[in-house]
């Protein structure tokens, strides 16, 4: 049976990546959005959208239809059983360095040869090009050994005149990804307005009390 990712191996994704809002130039000035999708991992076109800003909604919404590309990827390569967290460490890794870069690794043969420790002891840090991806393969090593996922606030970005990540804010990720699978509110039943009630004033009453005074005075004298 095929593994999914967890909802802690999402969120430490989304971390890992930061979210931009808005069309941008990576560190290789390829046109990428939200979770770090390219027109070559998603079925959007960043570059035809330059300029737009994307909702949190349809950022998670393409970063969850996505996501399934690199889970096959690593349910396809792997002939060894996971527990949950190496497996979300696993699709944590190749998001980053893509299905070829994963098949070819040592952490993958060493561990469908059995041996997984070492796999995840040495194999994360065989890919650390540029240098400032160790803080995530450091990571993805916790994750697969220990089963640590860290925090779920993630940075949030915007772009420049350049088209390049500027900071904008942070983004708390379990609510981003949750946004649009809370079921809607039951309708209340509005509340029944009563009849108004007809005012009497003083000067009524008192005509009213009369009145019924000189009735009864009138029917005392017919019985006499």
């Amino acid at each position: 049976m095929s593994m999914k990712t967890s909802l802690k191996g999402k969120i430490a994704l989304v971390v890992s990546e930061g979210v931009v809002d808005t069309p941008y130039l990576d560190s290789k000035n390829v046109w990428t959005v939200g979770v770090g999708v390219t027109k070559a991992a998603g079925d959007i076109d960043p570059a035809a959208n330059k300029g737009r800003t994307f909702s949190m909604k349809e950022i998670m919404d393409m970063f969850t239809k996505v996501l399934v590309k690199y889970e096959d990827a690593v349910n396809n390569a792997v002939k060894v059983p996971l527990k949950q967290h190496e497996f979300d460490a696993l699709v944590h890794f190749v998001y980053n360095i893509g299905e070829g870069g994963f098949r070819r690794s040592k952490l993958l043969s060493n561990l469908n040869a059995g041996k997984k420790n070492t796999a995840f002891q040495t194999g994360f840090h065989g890919w650390l090009k540029p240098p400032e991806l160790k803080g995530r393969r450091d990571k993805e090593r916790a994750m697969a050994l220990t089963g640590q996922y860290g925090g779920s606030i993630a940075p949030l970005y915007g772009v420049n005149r350049n088209f390049k990540p500027v900071a904008k804010g942070n983004v708390d990720v379990e609510r981003a990804l949750n946004i649009g699978n809370t079921p809607a509110p039951t309708p209340q039943p509005k509340p029944t307005t009563p009849a108004p009630v007809e005012k009497q004033n003083w000067f009524t009453m008192l005509l009213k009390f009369v009145g019924d005074l000189l009735s009864g005075l009138s029917k005392r004298k017919k019985t006499k």
